[in-house]
């Protein structure tokens, strides 16, 4: 409008003095010169007219040109600003008689405008005046005064080449007509364009406060075209100061910004149209009050838009009350803060749905899968922070389907995605977030082996993440922990999970659990204080052949793309000490009794003391201690366990000892000892005596037998010669037997010695 309006004035200055001349029958060239200086005067631009002047004298004076023509900047590409094949004006005659030049009649035949914006910011619609350079024109006249004017504008142009952002813009076949009334205070206007292709008109009118001043305005216009329309009623001043209703109606939105040289939409945005808003808006002071309702479509939803905010604009803040509404879907609500020159938000925010899947597949564009953990109705809110870069919720609550969380979130929305937070939950039931059940989420004791599907590492890079979670109860499969406190780390696919407390399996859980997505590796190190050790091994292990009060440490690193190659992969040590236990399924105290009776009354063997050391290399833990005291009996034990192949091969050394005491007992105590073999699969396991140790016990009890029937026989013949040689020979029982023989030989010899000297 004020481009069309500074060419009008040109135009007028320029028929106003041909006409004057023309008055006083000067020649058509000299018209044209004389026009020219004073436009070059007024605005640093050349005008050529072409052609003959025709007058008319009544019912006002007036002429009619030929062609015309405006030099444009010596910058632009274009030579010419401004070209029409003729205009036509008439003044007032009585005005014009009384020496006031009134025009009341302007028409511009077929008027192209060259609009032109420099890569650098320059434009040629600013024009070098006599006021900007400083001199004025001899003799220079002021434009005559608009009081009562009409106006039109027949088929033109208006071509805008912007090389700041290298767009092209294409109005044509444009007919405007203006009238200009009540001494210059009303403009009445109507006019009709193609705007790029887009067909547009605009009906209105504009009261000013005085004759055409620039300045406070009352507005009621609409401008309608192929894509939608555009109303305002109301007093404008500015940009900066405006009060009345603005209406926007766009059932093609994307069109209507590729219209208006904006960006389109993203492809996330979805379907977007019928775009709507009714708002009363005012800006007075720096402040801007605004009051609306709009809407929009989107993927066929109906989205209802309820605002109301107060601020300074442009740039400054904008405290907002806001609502949206899709339909059935889902419910926003946002009280805070907008900062238009940052594009930051902050206040209060809460979003509720009946489903997480309906909404989250209506946001997304298309059908989502949700764990069933997450299907249900939503229910979020907290005090929102946020940026075009990062959004923090913080004082959250935040109800997903089975999920119920409260504290605080936040995520980095620039470059790699990235959430960090501290939340509690009451309740975490990990099998309501995965795709199974849980019935098989404990490793199976079957014998099907370790699952060997991929293990999902590429998740692990989706986002970085910085997270503490503290949770009341944790479920998973048969696995269910108390509160549990845990850190998690996860950066460029390296997770950390530091476990600072979990309460499970009888006692507390604490260390560290390492994934590195990348390597595909894993490293464990836990320590477990106070726990019931057949609860770990039924959830480790699939078994509870082995029950009691333990504490288990465990350092283990892992490498492979599967739990079957983890556990094939898997190194380190594991150590564990137990008390008030039993091994089940075998009672080797009275397998000990009886070989024909394995298990005895009681399939169980009691135990007070345990303690239990692995070495593991590649899945295979060699038992480096094995031991366990109870009422009369003593273990001791070594072997094999391979993990990966999920078997054991196990020398059990039971010993049957006359000794009650349990705990604090010695395991060294004397007594019989039976060998017993375990082996099989975990599925299925064997306790068998060691049959081959039975021979040698028994070979062995026989020798010890013989040699002791042996003794005892040497002993008796040795007590009856000894005897019939005291009697023989007279001892007297006193000293050693060699003693008594040597004597009695002596008496002997000394008699026989005698009885031959005699």
């Amino acid at each position: 409008m004020k481009i069309l309006f500074r060419l009008i004035v040109i135009l007028l200055v320029l028929l106003v003095v041909g006409a004057g001349l023309l008055w006083f029958a000067l020649p058509t060239d000299r018209i044209g010169r004389i026009a020219s200086d004073r436009l070059e005067a007024a605005t640093g631009r050349t005008l050529t007219l072409s052609g003959e002047f025709t007058p008319s004298l009544w019912p006002n004076i007036g002429v009619t040109t030929g062609p015309l023509a405006i030099s444009n900047a010596e910058w632009a590409e274009e030579p010419v600003f401004v070209s029409a094949q003729g205009a036509s004006v008439a003044v007032d005659l009585m005005a014009l008689i009384g020496g006031d030049v009134r025009i009341v009649d302007l028409t511009l035949d077929q008027p192209v405008i060259q609009l032109e914006r420099a890569a650098d910011g320059r434009t040629n619609w600013t024009f070098e005046t006599a006021e900007t350079t400083g001199t004025q024109e001899p003799g220079g006249a002021s434009a005559p005064a608009i009081t009562e004017l009409s106006a039109q504008v027949l088929d033109g142009r208006i071509r805008f080449v912007d090389g700041v952002s290298g767009t092209v813009r294409d109005v044509q076949a444009l007919n405007v007509s203006a009238d200009i009334t009540d001494t210059g205070r009303m403009v009445a206007l109507d006019g009709a364009a193609s705007i790029d292709g887009i067909a547009s008109s605009v009906v209105g009118t504009a009261r000013f406060a005085e004759a055409l001043a620039m300045g406070a305005v009352t507005l009621d216009m609409a401008v309608e075209t192929d894509l939608g329309t555009l109303s305002y009623v109301g007093d404008f001043t500015d940009i900066a100061q405006f009060d009345g209703i603005l209406q926007i109606s766009l059932p093609n939105p994307n069109a209507a910004m590729a219209l208006a040289g904006l960006a389109p939409l993203p492809a996330a945005a979805g379907n977007i149209s019928n775009l709507t808003l009714d708002a009363a808006v005012v800006a007075e002071g720096g402040d801007t009050v605004i009051e609306g309702t709009g809407g929009v479509t989107r993927d066929g939803v109906e989205v209802a838009l309820f605002l109301n905010g107060s601020g300074a604009l442009p740039d400054g803040p904008i405290s907002v009350d806001s609502r949206v509404s899709a339909g059935e879907l889902a419910d926003i609500s946002f009280s805070g803060l907008v900062d238009t020159a940052t594009l930051g938000v902050s206040g209060p925010l809460r979003i509720t749905a009946p489903s997480a899947v309906e909404a989250a597949a209506w946001g997304a564009g298309g059908e989502v899968a949700l764990p069933p953990g997450l299907s249900g109705p939503v229910q979020i809110a907290g005090f929102l922070d946020a940026n075009p870069t990062r959004a923090a919720l913080s004082d959250a609550r935040i109800a997903v389907g089975d999920l119920d969380a409260s504290g605080r979130v936040a995520a980095s929305l620039a470059g790699r995605p990235r959430l960090d937070g501290d939340l509690t939950l009451a309740v975490l039931d990990l099998d309501r977030f995965t795709s199974g059940d849980g019935a098989e989420s404990a490793p199976s004791s079957r014998g099907e082996g370790w699952p060997t599907d991929p293990l999902p590492y590429d998740l692990l890079d989706l986002a970085d993440a910085d997270l503490s979670l503290d949770v009341g109860v944790l479920r998973q499969g048969n696995l269910e922990l108390g509160r549990t406190r845990v850190g998690v780390r996860l950066n460029a696919g390296d997770l950390r999970l530091d476990i600072q407390e979990a309460n499970g399996f009888g006692g507390v859980l604490t260390g560290a659990i390492g994934v590195n997505g990348p390597s595909q590796s894993i490293d464990i190190d836990l320590s477990l204080g106070g726990v019931r050790l057949e609860r770990v091994l039924g959830f480790v292990a699939g078994t509870d052949r082995l029950e009691g009060q333990a504490a288990l440490a465990a350092d283990l690193t892992a490498r492979g793309s599967s739990i079957n190659a983890i556990m094939q992969s898997l190194t380190g040590q594991i150590r564990s000490d137990m008390a008030d236990g039993a091994l089940k399924g075998v009672n080797l105290a009275a397998l000990a009794r009886n070989f024909t009776d394995p298990g005895g009354s009681t399939l169980r063997t009691d135990f007070t003391e345990a303690a239990v050391a692995l070495d593991i290399t590649n899945g295979t833990a060699q038992v480096s201690t094995l031991s366990a005291l109870g009422p009369l009996i003593r273990l001791a034990g070594e072997g094999i366990v391979a993990i990966g192949a999920q078997s054991l091969d196990l020398t059990l050394r039971p010993r049957i000892v006359g000794d009650l005491q349990g705990q604090g007992g010695s395991l060294d105590a004397g007594g019989i000892t039976l060998p017993v073999l375990v082996t099989g699969p975990w599925s299925d396991l064997s306790f068998r005596p060691d049959l081959s140790a039975l021979e040698d016990l028994a070979r062995e009890e026989v020798k010890a037998e013989v040699d002791e029937a042996i003794d005892n026989a040497v002993d008796d013949a040795r007590d009856r010669v000894e005897e019939r040689l005291q009697e023989e020979l007279g001892s007297t029982g006193e000293g050693s037997v060699e003693d008594q023989l040597r004597d009695g030989l002596e008496n002997r010899l000394r008699e026989g010695l005698g009885s031959i000297f005699r």
